[in-house]
């Protein structure tokens, strides 16, 4: 088993579960010092939209004034 306890599979699912972000985040979680490489392909359009939707709206902006 590797040292972060899950085991990779070789092709995505749709099944319930833990999503591969899910399981990226507990990795992380049990070992802060844990580097990733080639997260890309755990990034949808989907997940992007969701992620923009459930932005507040009222939010303050950035440093910058305006992110």
């Amino acid at each position: 088993m590797p040292k972060s306890g899950f085991t990779a599979t070789l092709t995505p699912s749709r099944e319930s579960g833990p999503s591969g972000l899910d399981r990226v985040r507990e990795a992380a979680k049990q070992d802060g010092k844990q580097r990733f490489t080639a997260l890309l392909h755990h990034v949808s359009i989907d997940l992007l939209r969701e992620s923009y939707y459930s932005l507040k709206k009222k939010a303050a902006p950035g440093v910058d004034g305006v992110t």
